[in-house]
């Protein structure tokens, strides 16, 4: 555990665990969580926090580590760390196996020269291989035979993921079961665990394929490196360089159909940017991965008004975490549908105001704050993270000056503002920085039917504007997940709460 500090430290908490967890044995919670848990006097009653919420740590629950490249791919030892994930043999059933060697032949006959087919295929073959041995195997093979005559200067590295995520997990969505939904006959059909909500976490259960596809795709529609699950951790393909991840022309009909693109400008253009550099910026992607899921299964994050741990608000919090990096994946790969990627931006940002303790609409969409963003992303960013991962990010900025631009009431007399009613439908002159942030709400709220009743203010703003957003008006969820993902701290609502408690202390002793 490296001992710099990377998030704030956390103290521990109570929390009822059944009888039933862990066979009988709920303290043994600790080892495969890597929790601190201890008895209290009152029966079934623990305190549990994470080892590294103690020292401010993030646990590297994620690490990377090189694999091969042009240099060692044939040889059999550059696999042997993959060949280390061997504790997970068995979990692959031989028909998983038999059924993707078919579909690779398959593929291999009917798509000999297309790319996605060859990745589909070294998906299959080194996720089903019934061994991580076999795996290794599987990864040389192909590695060899299909990507290295396919790209300039591939490479593979393997993430590796602590069993202990997984575990937390688990644990968390057990102690739903800890109130009144005492259910644990059934649930120790599952190993000690409880099913409850376990389908809503695919991603988490194996491969993390959303928050490591949108790592991937973030010069999408371009892309410069490729996951492959595997149990215990992940195999992520370099190709060198951004190749290109979409025909010219949309290869299926029925895409045809759907809305126009209403594009701002051309799609990021990759610039040269060197094969170190992206492996560089997934590292740091990596590493900010294991403090965000440090910070978001930490008990304390979730202390109720008893200062107890509430599972339930652990869960829909994990929940909503894993949505948002779905959306944002959804966002970065439908690159042909304006409407969905904006339909799925705003209900990313709306996710926002309740998962960063704090936050409002403005905080989400205003031009002061997406500015405030921006500048310390800029400062906070490593250069080679930048280099992969700003050009979206400082797009959006543009994105909602546009949207300014859309504003043609504007009375050059009183400096470019706007007339709008207020509560009292007397006229003042609004910011159009101002304006748009409320126009934006206007359009969010159509998603939901406008359930609420639109007031004056906000009709008169629907006939203020031209009504075009441009179709980059999705790179404001990549703006947001981007600044989540480095400062992970803006979840930790225990911290949150702790320097409001203070500021509340501070403030009444200055009295």
């Amino acid at each position: 555990m490296t001992s710099k500090k990377v998030r704030p430290k956390a103290a521990s908490i109570t929390v009822k665990i059944p009888e039933w967890m862990m066979g009988g044995d709920p303290a043994a919670i600790a080892g495969i969580c890597e929790w601190l848990v201890e008895p209290t006097a009152e029966p079934n009653v623990w305190t549990i926090g994470s080892m590294e919420g103690r020292h401010g740590t993030n646990g590297n629950l994620f690490k990377m580590f090189k694999l091969a490249d042009t240099s060692n791919s044939d040889s059999e030892d550059a696999y042997s760390r993959l060949r280390g994930l061997k504790r997970h043999d068995g979990v692959i059933e031989h028909e998983i196996w038999k059924s993707a060697r078919a579909a690779h032949a398959g593929l291999a006959k009917n798509y000999p020269e297309e790319a996605s087919a060859l990745l589909m295929s070294m998906t299959m073959l080194v996720s089903a291989a019934p061994t991580a041995e076999a795996a290794a195997g599987m990864l040389r093979q192909t590695f060899n035979e299909f990507l290295r005559p396919a790209v300039d200067d591939p490479s593979a590295y393997l993430i590796e993921i602590k069993d202990v995520v997984g575990y937390r997990f688990s644990v968390i969505r057990s102690l739903l079961t800890a109130g009144g939904h005492e259910l644990h006959e059934a649930f120790r059909t599952e190993g000690g665990f409880a099913p409850s909500s376990k389908g809503l976490f695919s991603d988490s259960t194996l491969g993390f394929g959303a928050y490591l596809s949108c790592m991937c795709a973030s010069l999408s529609p371009a892309l410069w490196a490729y996951p492959i699950p595997r149990p215990g951790g992940v195999i992520l393909l370099f190709f060198g360089s951004a190749i290109s991840g979409q025909e010219p022309l949309a290869r299926d009909k029925i895409q045809l159909l759907g809305p126009l693109h209403n594009a701002l400008e051309d799609e990021i253009a990759p610039a040269d940017i060197s094969a170190k550099t992206f492996i560089r910026a997934a590292h740091w992607w990596i590493n900010q991965l294991s403090t965000l899921f440090s910070i978001v299964t930490e008990p304390s994050n979730y202390e109720d008004s008893q200062g107890q741990f509430e599972p339930a608000a652990a869960t829909e919090r994990l929940l909503s975490v894993e949505q948002m990096f779905r959306d944002c994946q959804s966002i970065l790969t439908i690159t042909r549908d304006d409407h969905a990627r904006r339909a799925l931006t705003f209900n990313l940002l709306k996710r926002l105001e309740g998962m960063i303790p704090g936050y409002k609409w403005k905080d989400l969409v205003g031009r002061s704050s997406i500015e405030k963003i921006l500048e310390g992303l800029r400062s906070d960013l490593p250069d080679d993270a930048q280099t992969v991962f700003m050009a979206r990010a400082e797009r959006s900025l543009r994105v909602i000056t546009a949207l300014e631009d859309g504003f043609f009431e504007v009375t050059p007399e009183h400096g470019g503002t706007i007339q709008l009613p207020d509560q009292q439908g007397k006229l003042v002159s609004v910011e159009r920085k101002t304006a748009v942030t409320e126009w934006l709400a206007i359009v969010r709220n159509s998603l939901h039917g406008f359930d609420k009743t639109p007031t004056q203010r906000d009709r008169a703003l629907l006939a203020a504007h031209d009504g075009r957003i441009p179709g980059e008006f999705s790179d404001l969820a990549w703006l947001h997940l981007l600044d989540i993902l480095a400062h992970p701290e803006k979840l930790a609502r225990y911290d949150f709460l702790r320097r409001r408690k203070q500021g509340a202390q501070s403030a009444k002793a200055g009295h």
